[in-house]
């Protein structure tokens, strides 16, 4: 296999929807890392904080870095009313059950916060068990958080009773919750941003389009942990190595109230009331950008467009009222196409006629390659309407403008005269009554549309195509491969329209065929539309 080929299959597998790590060798040699860490003389208290600080880091992504390991600090164990500090963990008691949450970054635009996140289901029991008693004190001493980062970083032998059992090396442990993360469909841009090491998600730029607050991240990043472990669980029972690990692993768990809400986990602070303890949650915090235009904000531009377009109809058209009207509905087409696909207004402001099949799809140039996109019903009713009205004004002002693009503005010499960002950028402000708002813009409340959207639910997959993220080699042949997300794709942009109000698309043909001689100009003030 040559570079090139080898580059594509490891983009491919990293992407979500891409072969998860096996989990039978990983749970193998899990076992032999919690027999590794430990030594001759440690007590079973020892034992048992060892093993949780290891599962700490490896959960925390802390020991992807071999070299760095002997520079880990200490795990602390807080209380309940303590902040979020880097490197600790807390016990939280709620309905006579406690549960142990370890701190977990968030990226923001300030920088990292830390929040609390809690532990997986299987852990919870062994993480009890571990924690000392007392308001602030590490897990483990000097002494024996140096053997720990010494014992990680050396090499590890096969237990002999493991021999049979096929095994990866210890980087390959390491890299385990990592590698999960990047190929989970269920998990979405953001939560992957946060749970993932910083520059290890997969498409870099695309957790700058969407907006999640930090309890909805907490309960996916909770899911997400738990299913990861009971891959290995399922392993362990299906390849019987349940005697070789010195805990058990405990499923059946009874949660505390708060962690067994749907879609969203609270941050908990403990607060001291009338002599006893109460547990309030605290303001979540938002990931991610905040450009994305809100419904009530897309509708009501799209209103204002569409009410332009009604006004422009004349009974008596002039050169300038014909190409005043049409280039209002060029507009109105360029506009409803940015929103119903997602591109970037900055590249791929129409579509050439070459790359146009059948109004159902198109090929856009997007950053420097061509990629498919899909034209939903609507966009395609309207643009068959679109270019049935562009003939007719073409008609009856006797021009034949040339032009490769399927729509383009007439110039004041009614020569055809492309779309550009800037033209755009100064439309979409006379026609928004929020300042300051630019169509790129739209492609933001585009990807958080379909972030939100439920029926049907897109995988993070899914929206890295609509949105044209993608590595090298991930962008060739999905259609073909996978002609059942094509359908999911195409049910969830025939709803845009719907959800956004758009107007159905009105054809004029009749008006514009019949319209009287063209009359004496009249006079249009300069605008954006008209030039």
């Amino acid at each position: 296999m040559g570079k090139i080929s080898a580059q594509q299959q490891r983009n491919r597998a990293n992407n979500s929807g891409g072969v998860a790590p096996d989990a039978q060798v990983i749970a193998t040699t899990l076992a032999i890392a919690l027999h590794r860490i430990h030594r001759r003389g440690d007590s079973e208290e020892v034992r048992l904080r060892k093993t949780v600080t290891f599962l700490t880091w490896w959960m925390a992504h802390s020991l992807l870095d071999i070299e760095g390991i002997q520079h880990l600090p200490r795990l602390v164990r807080t209380t309940g009313n303590a902040d979020c500090q880097a490197n600790s963990l807390r016990p939280m008691r709620v309905n006579n059950v406690t549960w142990i949450e370890f701190a977990m970054a968030y990226p923001t635009k300030e920088g990292e916060i830390y929040l609390w996140q809690p532990v997986p289901d299987a852990f919870n029991a062994l993480f009890t068990e571990a924690l000392p008693s007392g308001s602030s004190s590490p897990l483990l001493s000097k002494k024996h958080h140096e053997a720990l980062c010494a014992d990680l970083r050396a090499k590890w032998k096969t237990l002999g009773k493991l021999a049979s059992h096929a095994r990866v090396r210890k980087d390959r442990l390491f890299r385990y919750w990592m590698n999960m993360g990047q190929s989970d469909p269920k998990l979405s841009t953001l939560a992957k941003s946060v749970m993932l090491p910083m520059y290890q998600d997969h498409h870099r730029h695309a957790k700058a389009y969407q907006r999640e607050s930090s309890d909805k991240l907490r309960f996916a990043i909770f899911e997400a942990h738990n299913r990861y472990l009971k891959r290995l669980l399922d392993a362990i029972r299906l390849h019987g190595l349940k005697g070789y690990f010195p805990f058990e692993f405990k499923l059946s768990v009874t949660r505390p109230k708060y962690l067994m809400q749907t879609g969203s986990i609270s941050q908990l602070t403990r607060v001291q009331q009338n002599g006893t303890y109460v547990h309030t949650p605290t303001e979540p915090i938002s990931v991610g950008s905040d450009r994305a235009l809100s419904i009530d904000e897309v509708r009501q531009f799209y209103h204002c467009l569409s009410d332009a377009v009604h006004e422009a109809q004349c009974t008596r058209w002039t050169h300038s009222s014909l190409r005043y009207y049409y280039n209002l509905r060029t507009y109105q087409i360029a506009f409803q196409f940015l929103i119903l696909t997602g591109v970037r207004p900055t590249h791929a402001i129409s579509i050439e006629a070459s790359q146009c099949f059948d109004a159902r799809y198109a090929m856009v140039r997007d950053k420097g390659r061509y990629r498919t996109i899909w034209l939903c019903d609507f966009f395609s009713h309207a643009l068959k309407e679109y270019l049935a009205v562009q003939h007719i004004v073409c008609m009856h002002l006797s021009i034949t403008p040339k032009s490769k693009m399927l729509w383009y503005l007439l110039d004041e010499n009614l020569k055809a005269q492309n779309l550009t960002a800037k033209n755009l950028r100064t439309a979409m402000a006379s026609f928004s009554s929020e300042p300051n708002v630019v169509p790129y813009q739209l492609r933001h409340s585009f990807a958080q549309m379909a972030l939100t959207a439920r029926f049907p639910a897109l995988s993070t997959q899914h929206i890295d195509r609509l949105m044209g993220h993608s590595e090298f080699g991930e962008q060739l042949g999905r259609e073909q491969a996978f002609p059942a997300s094509h359908k999911v794709l195409h049910a969830h942009l025939n709803q845009i329209p719907s959800l956004l109000g758009l107007d159905s698309p009105e054809t004029f043909r009749g008006s514009l065929l019949n319209c009287d001689p063209l009359t004496k100009e009249a006079h249009y003030a300069q605008s954006p539309v008209n030039g």
